[in-house]
């Protein structure tokens, strides 16, 4: 059996609450058929890069956003992002879309 990666084989949260309080701290791609992360990251409204990662696994909660911004909790809002995979076929595959923090 091989999963093929499709664009609804990724699950992107819309919103999240980095309170600290253990649930939903983390904004990160899940899902299969991604062989790399290549690129994420995360602007506020005004266009100003708040977090870049780039070369890591999906599902990988640790390497994903953590809601901080210039080592503080960032502002309750919606940010927008752009998230560029490679598929584990070889193609590539960008996600963009927002996600919010609430508490």
């Amino acid at each position: 059996l091989k999963i093929l990666c499709s664009q609804d084989a990724v699950f992107l949260p819309t919103a999240f609450s980095p309170n600290r309080d253990g649930k939903n701290e983390w904004f990160y791609p899940k899902g299969r058929g991604v062989k790399e992360v290549v690129s994420m990251r995360i602007y506020d409204r005004w266009g100003s890069l708040v977090f870049e990662r780039r070369h890591f696994q999906i599902n990988t909660q640790t390497a994903g956003w953590d809601g901080t911004w210039k080592n503080q909790v960032a502002p309750i809002g919606t940010y927008v992002y752009s998230i560029e995979t490679i598929y584990e076929e070889g193609g590539t595959f960008r996600f963009n879309g927002t996600v919010t923090i609430v508490r």
